[in-house]
């Protein structure tokens, strides 16, 4: 919307005059969050039925509107002083720790609020209060508590809290002027006496512990994690978004398979209502996704990469994995009668290769070493037997 007239990225401004007009400001929609169908529950029943084996709730976001509860003497822009008048953080983490104790709980946290009256003078953003584009007044700030030291007195004991309520994984996003090394070194002390393990990201300020990558894959071999949403326009909910424009369940288990091949993980963006639904068709490819994850997830939890190539030059649609007892080969596109890894791969002549996951789970699949290339004979039960990724295993 700040952008002005005739940008030529988007139609925000013109859309937002012509729909609400000049007077209406961005904190003006606050009062339309209201988290109305909001059922913590349903939410990680949903995560575990897509195979999740953790989460990231958007705790606090660039425009500095908390879902959590903050002490009144740093900030009455929550989720608990303003509408809904609800902890959603809180309620969630709950709901998991009560229906899915698997899932590991995290929290986004964006260390900047760009438009926060105090957030001024670091880097190149120049915070204060934002301007109303239409009437070029100073709009007001929902919530604002004064304060002398925006990354002490905010920032801090906002990641203490967030911490504080049993928080596995501090996801920050920009970085810039903190003080984060004083909070890890707490966060990751507190938590050794708790016997818990934790980890923040490499945003918060601080190298962290894996990094980072939007819509993109990298191959390393320290530990990172990729993100995507599911819709292709928004990491949030986009009323305008046809149903086959979501990514779809192949897409999401080849993204999945791509990331863990090359040391990574895979953490997908869902965009729920205002008034809290996770959309129907986000649901049902999750779901659809999450049936074949579960089939095959010997192959993906708890294994690592494979040191001699993580995909196969020759066939770029074969990834690898491993653990201390197996080899998977991945098939990312459906396999002829004979599928060649011309990689080196941990194989001996006479090993048993089986399928993992699909009707066909098990079944010993026929293979050969010719001139250093694995082949495996692919029969059509095999091929048939399941969607969107064929798995094999080389057992130890």
């Amino acid at each position: 919307m700040n952008s002005g007239p005739n940008s030529t990225r988007e139609r925000t401004y013109e859309y937002h005059l012509e729909t609400y007009g000049p007077n209406v400001a961005f904190d003006d929609f606050i009062a339309n969050f209201t988290a109305s169908a909001y059922d913590p529950k349903a939410w990680v029943d949903l995560f575990a039925d897509a195979g999740a084996n953790y989460f990231v709730l958007s705790a606090k976001q660039h425009d500095g509107y908390a879902l959590f509860d903050l002490p009144a003497n740093i900030s009455l822009r929550t989720s608990v002083a303003q509408v809904p008048h609800r902890n959603l953080v809180q309620e969630l983490y709950d709901a998991a720790s009560t229906y899915q104790p698997h899932l590991h709980k995290g929290a986004y946290y964006s260390l900047p609020e760009w438009f926060h009256p105090d957030y001024h003078g670091f880097g190149e953003w120049p915070g204060g209060n934002a301007t109303n584009p239409y009437t070029n007044q100073t709009e007001p700030y929902l919530g604002y508590v004064p304060l002398t030291d925006y990354i002490a007195e905010k920032v801090l004991p906002e990641m203490r809290i967030l911490a504080e309520m049993s928080t596995d994984l501090v996801w920050c996003d920009i970085g810039g002027s903190n003080l984060t090394t004083q909070f890890a070194a707490e966060y990751f002390n507190n938590a050794r006496k708790q016997g818990r393990q934790v980890s923040v990201n490499n945003r918060c300020g601080i190298e962290g512990d894996f990094d980072t990558a939007t819509y993109a894959t990298l191959q390393r071999n320290r530990k990172w994690e990729r993100t995507a949403s599911l819709d292709p326009f928004s990491y949030g909910y986009n009323r305008a978004t046809p149903d086959d424009a979501y990514m779809m369940p192949k897409a999401i288990v080849t993204r999945l398979i791509e990331a863990v091949s090359m040391n990574g993980n895979f953490l997908l963006n869902v965009g729920p209502t205002a008034e809290g639904i996770i959309p129907a068709i986000q649901q049902h490819n999750l779901r659809v996704a999450g049936s074949w994850i579960k089939s095959h997830a010997e192959a993906i939890f708890n294994t690592t990469f494979w040191s001699i190539a993580s995909s196969d030059d020759s066939n770029p649609s074969i990834r690898f994995t491993q653990t201390l007892d197996a080899f998977y080969i991945f098939a990312m596109t459906k396999p002829n009668a004979t599928l060649s890894v011309h990689a080196p791969v941990p194989y001996r002549q006479g090993d048993a290769v089986t399928v993992v996951g699909g009707k066909q789970a098990g079944v010993v699949v026929p293979s050969s070493l010719v001139n250093g290339v694995l082949r495996l004979d692919i029969g059509d039960g095999v091929r048939e037997g399941d969607e969107f990724v064929w798995v094999f295993k080389i057992a130890f």
